[in-house]
């Protein structure tokens, strides 16, 4: 067989794994409680007793942490595994090591193996469970210093509260997922809260200062630090993050570099278009007052896509305050609500400024892509003269 056909074969069946992976329950785990990732890690002999692990949740701002804090880390020296969700190009994205993403030959053996223990176990393991543990897995293999972890959706019952931290750190608190966190702060604040362990050091963000997180850090003797910085969110990433260092008694130092780097699509500027992952209402409120500070002058038009757990109601009002023109994402995904949908949403609000899809852009207006991981590939897909390699370096 040649190179070439192996290849191809080859890349074949990772897209088969991937595609088996996706077909799986996403973003319920938290209605489910943590018994199938308890076995699946005793059935891998529980690698995340191996792990060092620095564990991040949070409304806005997880990701970003989680990723200034693995290069502050990565700048110092340390060997330091990275575990963030979604991604916005490749699964591979979401599980690095000093900013080298898992090879898709790691994730077939690690994923053929999880696949094999859940059907053998029967366990019915959901598509944030097995990723979970492929992280997990592959930072005990690759004998990682320290892993950082971001939760995926509240914390309490996330896939990856099975650890027991050097130390946590809740970044913020407001309304998203409440249909699965509740419908208040509080609330939302109590399974964000859930990530903190007895007698680990906290880090608690400035919006994350609620009483559900203080009386739990109390209750446990967990001693914490309030980050008090309410400025621009990247300043305010970077505090929360340099707090963190500080709590783990000295053991890293803090290295402004890695605190500067941003993840890609976190208010990422290319020529005249800024890519940002805002997807509820604060971060789109924040999105556009940097924009309009940014770009005085220049109209707003926004290519758009939203999740169906956001609150639209409230998001859309944002957006047509603040954008004179909408693209609506034209590119069908289950993740997304429907062009069709947001159309009807906004001619609702008597906002008939829009288009579906992106046939022709005003290279006079700035250009906001936000709304959800999700869009970032379909923009280029639909935009695909603009320059993007900045993006997918």
């Amino acid at each position: 067989m040649s190179v070439e056909r192996r290849l191809r074969k080859s890349l074949e069946a990772y897209d088969q794994l991937i595609q088996r992976l996706f077909s799986l329950s996403r973003g319920h785990e938290n209605q489910r409680g943590l018994t199938n990732v308890k076995k699946l890690a005793k059935a891998l002999d529980h690698p995340e007793k191996n792990l060092k692990v620095i564990h991040i949740a949070g409304t806005n701002g997880k990701g970003s942490v989680a990723f200034k804090l693995a290069k502050s880390l990565e700048v110092d020296g340390t060997r330091v595994g990275l575990f963030t969700s979604p991604h916005l190009f490749d699964f591979q994205e979401r599980i690095q090591i000093n900013g080298q993403m898992i090879s898709r030959d790691e994730v077939m053996e690690g994923l053929g193996r999880l696949f094999s223990i859940a059907t053998q176990m029967q366990i019915q393991a959901t598509f944030f469970e097995l990723t979970t543990l492929l992280a997990f897995d592959f930072f005990r293999k690759q004998q990682v210093d320290v892993a950082v972890i971001e939760a995926g959706m509240g914390g309490r019952l996330d896939a990856t509260n099975i650890v027991l931290p050097l130390l946590t750190i809740i970044t913020s608190i407001d309304f998203d997922h409440v249909d699965i966190l509740g419908p208040t702060l509080d609330e939302i604040a109590y399974e964000k809260a859930g990530i903190i362990k007895k007698g680990v050091p906290l880090v608690i963000g400035k919006r994350a200062e609620r009483a559900p997180v203080i009386d739990t850090a109390r209750v446990l003797g967990s001693k914490f630090v309030i980050a008090d910085s309410n400025s621009d969110p990247e300043i305010e990433n970077q505090y929360i993050a340099a707090r963190a260092l500080e709590a783990l008694g000295g053991q890293f130092s803090i290295n402004p570099l890695g605190l500067r780097e941003t993840p890609k699509c976190r208010y990422e500027i290319i020529g005249n278009a800024v890519f940002d992952v805002a997807h509820n209402l604060i971060a789109f409120e924040k999105l556009f007052a940097k924009v309009r500070a940014d770009f005085s002058g220049m109209n707003i038009h926004l290519f758009l896509g939203l999740s169906p757990d956001k609150d639209r109601e409230a998001i859309l009002d944002c957006v047509t305050k603040n954008a004179s023109h909408i693209y609506i994402d034209p590119i069908p995904h289950p993740r997304l609500i429907s062009s069709e949908a947001l159309a009807r949403d906004l001619r609702a609000k008597g906002f008939n400024n829009f288009e579906v899809g992106l046939n022709k852009r005003d290279k006079e207006a700035v250009l906001v892509v936000a709304g959800s991981f999700y869009i970032m590939s379909h923009f280029r897909q639909c935009d695909s003269h603009l320059q993007t390699s900045s993006l997918v370096r």
